[in-house]
């Protein structure tokens, strides 16, 4: 429903333009560099919602709203007319690796693809995405590529055991070694192996709604 998603977007700037941010944004600040530090904080209780401040400091909104009726999208990318990049999500599936894949994901549009505040609105369903390999755009595969690099550097991902042994241990070791959230690397092998069902004990279900929901418009 085009129409819905547009109420959608236009709901997510508003509320973007009344956040009260706490910095203002330097052309620049979305890189690898940043991504990977947004990540690291995957590992604390309330890491989205330190990842919300992290952003506001930056200058950076973050911006949660249920989807509307008829639309199926997890995130969007878009700036209002101040020139306030911002990130829309739905939290449409309440779990930890589908949050901060979505964050990351939507960060590299903006970092990457329109760092200057021109150009459109990029709008992500990941799920329709993952059943249709072939509609991805080069920016969409980009902006995962990013996001993965963030999450676990392809040098830890492509050595560690975990990726072809998915097992308990495997799964607590690279979380170590990436400095990330067992629920990351959890959700990079349900994704690998296009397997939904393993490791779902690990991919932090109901963990983000409470966090961000509380105040979310």
């Amino acid at each position: 429903d085009v129409h819905a998603l547009q109420a959608w977007c236009l709901h997510i700037l508003c509320v973007a333009r009344r956040a009260g941010l706490a910095g203002v944004y330097k052309t620049g600040t979305i890189d690898r560099v940043f991504m990977r530090e947004l990540a690291r904080l995957s590992t604390f209780d309330e890491g989205p919602k330190l990842a919300q401040e992290k952003l506001a400091k930056h200058g950076i909104a973050l911006v949660v709203a249920a989807h509307l009726p008829k639309t199926y999208l997890d995130g969007a990318a878009m700036w209002t007319v101040d020139k306030v990049p911002v990130v829309g999500m739905t939290i449409r599936y309440d779990r930890l690796d589908n949050f901060w894949f979505c964050l990351l994901h939507e960060l590299a549009h903006i970092g990457r693809h329109f760092p200057d505040g021109d150009g459109e609105i990029f709008i992500d369903d990941l799920q329709l995405r993952e059943r249709n390999h072939e509609r991805d755009d080069e920016r969409e595969r980009e902006a995962d590529e990013w996001a993965q690099e963030a999450l676990i550097p392809s040098e830890l991902w492509d050595e560690h055991p975990a990726r072809v042994s998915p097992s308990v241990q495997n799964v607590l070791s690279l979380a170590r070694k990436a400095d990330v959230h067992p629920a990351i690397v959890a959700g990079r092998i349900r994704h690998e192996m296009h397997n939904y069902r393993l490791l779902s004990q690990f991919v932090g279900t109901n963990e983000v709604r409470p966090l961000l929901m509380e105040d979310a418009a």
